[in-house]
Order: C-alpha cells, then structure tokens, then sequence
C-alpha cells in the first residue's frame, strides 16, 4: 500500500508542477517503469527483511519483462532530451493505462487475479 499510494502521489505532483509551471520554463518527467533488474526486485541482494516488499518484487516479475538499468537510463536520457512527460522505458505500460481507464473494474479484476496467482490467494 505505500508504495501505491505514493506512486500516484509523484504521478500527480508531476502533472501538477508541469501543468502549473510548464510557460515559466519548468520542463517535468515521469518515470514510470514497470520492472527494472534492481535490489528492489532481487530482495536477497538487498538488506531489506520486509517479506511483503520480497514479494512486491515477485508480483513485478512475473507481470513482464524486466529490464537492465542501463536500458532504462537510454529510454529516460531520451525522453528527457525530447521534453516528454511520461516516461515508460515498457512499451506494454501504455497499453495497460488506456485499459485501466478504459474499464477500471476490470483492471482491477485483473490485478488481483494476478496478484493471488503470485501470492497463492494469501
């Protein structure tokens, strides 16, 4: 839960500052990636003891590819130079946007169907 919830919170401080600063010279980025190959994933190569981030990262990877950082940094470094907002180094990302404000009951549906065959319906 604080992840998600502060997740949109930077999501819509984002928009925020790029709605309300962006004619005073203000350019803003979002990050948005879905998995990147870091110790937020690989709990064992983290000093982190909390079991439910160890399976947070397992949720990640079996929703899609996880990616290299140095990959992610070429996508981010690129976006930036092209001043575009929403930066999602998973081209699949956008996809699943549309569909979740296309239909938000059945997006949610869905991540818990993905969630308990991650966690065993726990």
């Amino acid at each position: 839960a604080p992840y998600s919830v502060t997740k949109h919170a930077a999501v819509a401080f984002a928009e925020w500052l790029s709605i309300t600063y962006h004619d005073r010279g203000l350019r803003v980025s979002c990050l948005c990636p879905q998995g990147v190959n870091t110790n937020m994933l690989n709990p064992e190569k983290s000093t982190t003891t909390d079991k439910a981030f160890a399976s947070a990262g397992d949720i990640v990877k079996a929703a899609g590819a996880v990616l290299e950082p140095e990959d992610v940094a070429e996508v981010v470094f690129n976006a930036i130079e092209a001043e575009q907002f929403l930066i999602l180094p998973h081209p699949e990302v956008l996809t699943y946007l549309q569909r979740k404000t296309a239909d938000y009951g059945r997006w949610l549906g869905g991540m818990r169907k993905l969630q308990a065959r991650i966690t065993g319906g726990a």
